[in-house]
């Protein structure tokens, strides 16, 4: 891995994403709160409800697998769009909480490198 460009490209992404998924206050005025503290709690606890919300989305789809293999049979597709939305989903609101925490692109991305390092290791061990 090049890791200048690994998080330039990190960082692009990183920033795309809280440019466009931003906790504008006219659109939750009445949740978000006043001081920064509020802020940062509100967005915590917004960000980890979305994910809630995937996760749950993945579980009744599991759960309804009869469903789920009528629309393979039907369309070929055996996850259907709804649980493919998941991903993009996932890596939107885990930046969305990096973010919000204060945990930089080039953090985020250090922390990643580390981790797989560690899987590796323990993989190879």
């Amino acid at each position: 891995m090049n890791t200048t460009s690994d998080a330039v490209s990190f960082s692009a992404v990183y920033d795309l994403v809280n440019e466009n998924w931003e906790f504008k206050p006219e659109n939750y005025s009445q949740v978000i709160g006043d001081s920064i503290d509020d802020r940062v709690n509100f967005e915590t606890r917004h960000v980890l409800l979305h994910v809630s919300k995937i996760a749950g989305d993945i579980v009744k789809a599991n759960s309804e697998l009869a469903a789920v293999v009528e629309d393979t049979e039907h369309s070929g597709n055996f996850l259907g769009n709804r649980i493919r939305q998941a991903p993009k989903q996932l890596i939107i609101n885990g930046l969305k909480l990096a973010y919000t925490l204060g945990v930089s692109p080039e953090e985020l991305l250090r922390q990643l490198m580390e981790w797989a390092a560690k899987q590796n290791q323990e993989q190879e061990g």
